[in-house]
């Protein structure tokens, strides 16, 4: 479905962004395939989403690393990050995505994002 829904979009769009939901908490070979088809099917940009809040800095660094050594055609997109900041850590775990290679930073300040 995925693949599907990212190719309808590419054929209508220029820029075609996937950000799967709750991605901290998705087993890492799946999400990893699951990027690696929406690129192949038409994707210019992908996110990595901490929906629920509950990274540190060197999970996120582990797991952005993860991302970009296991999926093979990330240089063809966008890399875009998200994180809530439950735990207080959002700031420190987008500076961590950063130094690993994300490019696209999602967020908000004061409330207005």
């Amino acid at each position: 479905l995925i693949v599907e829904a990212v190719r309808y979009a590419a054929d209508r769009f220029e820029i075609v962004t996937i950000g799967p939901e709750d991605a901290s908490r998705t087993e890492l070979p799946f999400l990893c395939e699951v990027l690696k088809e929406s690129i192949d099917a038409g994707a210019t940009s992908i996110g990595f989403t901490d929906t629920v809040g509950i990274l540190t800095p060197d999970r996120t660094r582990d797991m952005i690393r993860h991302i970009q050594d296991h999926v093979p055609n990330i240089d063809r997109v966008l890399f875009g990050v998200h994180f809530h900041n439950d735990l207080g850590l959002a700031v420190a775990n987008t500076l961590a995505a950063i130094q690993e290679g994300g490019n696209v930073v999602q967020g908000a300040i004061n409330g207005i994002g």
